[in-house]
């Protein structure tokens, strides 16, 4: 049986971009070690729109493929090409990721896919409150992954580290707590390399995240767990305010290391409770929770749902 292509496309000069790498390669990755047997998977990225013939060319190759189009890749096309691409593949799908939800491209794929649950419902309540918009496009989710490059720690240190990972200016530190956490900034995955060890030796992980600076735009997107997603595989704990993007759908409410709100007292409180509750019962509740979320972030649990999202294709 002739196997379906599958092409990953994402914008060009993204190649570094954490959600390119993730979303794009490690996906790709994922999905030929499961589903192998019947799709292949490939990665590219269409050329600049003044090359008009080549985007053109681009998109006819794709003819039968599913194509899956990473956040605002479509961006990347010309209306001609667009509409060539759309009429040649076998099917679209757009992977938002954390991308605000575009009206220009409500209408445009087959299959609108969701990094997180938040996602999920905001896609699906602005499909149905736009009538105008095509019957059949459907919404679906697809875990965000852990980072494929992690495993899990081998011992529990006797001294708690904390660490935070990734941009600097998406957390809330109170100054006098900046002490107690280790900070590792990367902004792309070609620097992920020089702080993938702490990872494993920071026990907890500080996931707290501050108020949007453009709150008209974050009604609009939703984040997946990341942050979470990595902790659980090296086996930490995560230290998350309430208000992140999924923490209670995949925590709990009664998790022990959740974040009332954003004020410096609730974060600071948590912070010395998790260093008191180190290694007790309530370290261990944690971690138990986090040996949850790690199976449902899995890669044998993403390529389940790719599965089915490539089977309505089919």
């Amino acid at each position: 049986m002739e196997k379906t292509r599958v092409v990953f496309v994402h914008k060009q000069g993204h190649v570094h971009f954490g959600a390119k790498v993730m979303r794009c390669d490690q996906m790709a990755q994922i999905s030929s070690r499961y589903l192998g047997d019947k799709y292949t998977f490939e990665i590219a990225s269409p050329p600049k729109k003044k090359f008009a013939v080549r985007q053109r060319r681009f998109a006819k190759g794709c003819s039968d493929a599913i194509v899956i189009l990473l956040k605002n890749a479509a961006q990347s096309f010309t209306p001609e090409a667009l509409d060539i691409l759309r009429r040649s593949a076998r099917g679209v799908c757009i992977d938002h990721v954390d991308a605000p939800i575009n009206s220009e491209t409500l209408g445009l794929p087959d299959v609108h896919i969701a990094a997180s649950r938040k996602s999920e419902m905001l896609l699906k309540k602005r499909l149905e409150d736009n009538k105008a918009i095509r019957s059949g496009i459907t919404v679906a989710h697809l875990c965000h992954h852990a980072d494929l490059r992690l495993v899990a720690a081998s011992d529990t240190p006797d001294k708690l580290e904390i660490g935070y990972f990734g941009n600097i200016g998406n957390t809330l530190l109170p100054a006098q707590y900046e002490n107690d956490v280790h900070v590792y900034p990367f902004t792309k995955t070609d620097e992920f390399s020089s702080v993938l060890r702490h990872f494993q030796e920071s026990r907890l992980h500080y996931g707290v995240r501050g108020a949007s600076a453009r709150p008209a735009i974050e009604r609009r997107m939703a984040k997946p767990f990341t942050k979470g997603f990595n902790a659980a595989a090296v086996g930490a704990n995560i230290l998350v305010n309430r208000q992140v993007d999924d923490a209670i759908h995949y925590l709990g409410d009664d998790y022990p290391y959740l974040v009332d709100d954003l004020t410096e007292q609730s974060i600071g409180e948590r912070i010395d409770f998790a260093r008191s509750s180190y290694g007790g019962p309530d370290w261990q509740r944690g971690l138990n929770v986090m040996a949850d979320v790690r199976e449902k972030s899995s890669p044998a649990a993403v390529a389940r749902e790719m599965e089915q999202i490539l089977a309505v294709f089919n």
